[in-house]
């Protein structure tokens, strides 16, 4: 895909698997990343596991949109991430898990 094909399928046109986040999270630009903590539903032990890279706006990305609970937001900014219990999305929404290599 191209960059902006990336950009595109990260922001607002498909959900994607918090498998598949994972999986590229690396590969992920800034601004790409910036657009998963705002339009992609991200579980508690990815975000504890990615906090302390997170720039200080994914930070507060994470905060707004994620609909996080009190308690999980405080260990956040606490630094108290290592006590966060896994998480099951409360919505159900139907995401797609896709490879950018195969298109």
């Amino acid at each position: 895909l191209t960059e902006d094909q990336r950009d595109d399928v990260c922001c607002r046109y498909q959900k994607l698997t918090q498998v598949f986040i994972t999986q590229h999270w690396k590969e992920l630009t800034e601004y790409q990343r910036d657009r998963v903590c705002i339009s992609q539903k991200l579980t508690q032990p990815f975000i504890s596991n990615h906090w302390k890279e997170l720039t200080k706006y994914q930070r507060n990305y994470v905060c707004l949109y994620q609909e996080l609970t009190t308690s999980f937001k405080k260990q956040l900014i606490n630094g108290n991430i290592s006590k966060v219990q896994g998480f099951i999305p409360t919505k159900t929404m139907r995401y797609i898990d896709m490879d950018f290599e195969e298109f």
